[in-house]
C-alpha cells in the first residue's frame, strides 16, 4: 500500500467558508502527509494495542515523533504562504494607496465641493 495519491483541490460545501480561511494545507501537503503517515510501520502500533495503549497514547507517543519531520515541514510551508500572501497584497495594494496620497487634495476639494451644490 505505498503509494502516492495525488488529489486535486477540493471545493467544500459552501456553509464552510473555508474560502475565508487561510490555506494551511495545501493541495500538496495531503499527499505529503499521507506518505509520512503510511511510512510509520503497523507492526509499531499493534504491538502498542497488544501493551494496551489507546488510542491517544498510540498516537501521541510514538506515531506523532515519527512525522514530526513533515508536520514542520508542512507548518513552515504554511507559515512561508501566509507570509508571501501578507507581502503579495500590501504590495498590490501600495501603488493605490500612494497615489491616493498624492491625489488627497483632490479628492477633499472634490467632496466638498459636491456637498454645496
Amino acid at each position: 500500500m505505498d503509494e502516492i495519491f495525488a488529489n486535486p483541490v477540493t471545493r467544500f460545501p459552501a456553509p464552510f467558508h473555508w474560502s475565508n480561511m487561510p490555506d494551511l494545507l495545501a493541495r500538496t501537503d495531503f499527499p505529503f502527509l499521507r506518505q509520512f503517515f503510511i511510512g510509520v510501520p503497523r507492526e509499531l502500533m499493534d504491538a502498542a494495542r497488544l501493551d494496551g495503549a489507546s488510542e491517544f497514547r498510540i498516537w501521541w507517543p510514538i506515531v506523532l515523533p515519527q512525522v514530526r519531520v513533515a508536520l514542520v515541514i508542512v507548518g513552515l510551508f504554511a507559515v512561508v504562504h501566509t507570509w508571501n500572501e501578507f507581502f503579495g497584497a500590501l504590495i498590490t495594494a501600495l501603488p493605490m494607496v500612494i497615489l491616493f496620497l498624492l491625489t488627497q487634495r483632490l479628492f477633499r476639494q472634490g467632496l466638498a465641493s459636491s456637498s454645496l451644490k
